[in-house]
């Protein structure tokens, strides 16, 4: 007999459009960030092929999408935290959460920056 220890949904490089920065030439105009994702489950779900019995990642991807998208913070950790905090409402049987969101072209001689947090269910 097989018990399911660890049931995960991740979602990588997730491009979203979004006023991020402290900057006024960073507020002007929508900017890219990618958005990964990992998402535990609580332990029993999705044993069937039934869409219902799970979290539907496209739409958490689309619904994370329209929120990250009507924001202006100024800081990649405050958007961060928002969007824990998004995907938390998004259906009970979410357990964990873990978002990196990286923003390009912040930093002179790298890709860019990156914030992760990682976030449990506390009931």
């Amino acid at each position: 007999m097989l018990v399911c220890c660890d049931h995960r949904i991740s979602i990588r490089n997730l491009r979203i459009f979004t006023v991020i920065g402290v900057y006024d030439y960073e507020r002007s105009h929508k900017q890219e960030i990618l958005c990964n994702l990992d998402i535990k489950l609580s332990p029993g779900i999705s044993k069937t092929d039934d869409l219902c019995e799970t979290v539907n990642y496209a739409t958490v991807a689309e619904r994370l999408t329209d929120w990250v998208g009507l924001q202006t913070s100024h800081l990649i950790e405050h958007l961060a935290h928002g969007a824990v905090h998004k995907v938390f409402e998004m259906d009970p049987r979410i357990c964990s959460v873990r978002i990196e969101i990286f923003k390009s072209g912040c930093i002179a001689n790298a890709d860019g920056a990156a914030v992760e947090l990682s976030y449990l269910r506390n009931e």
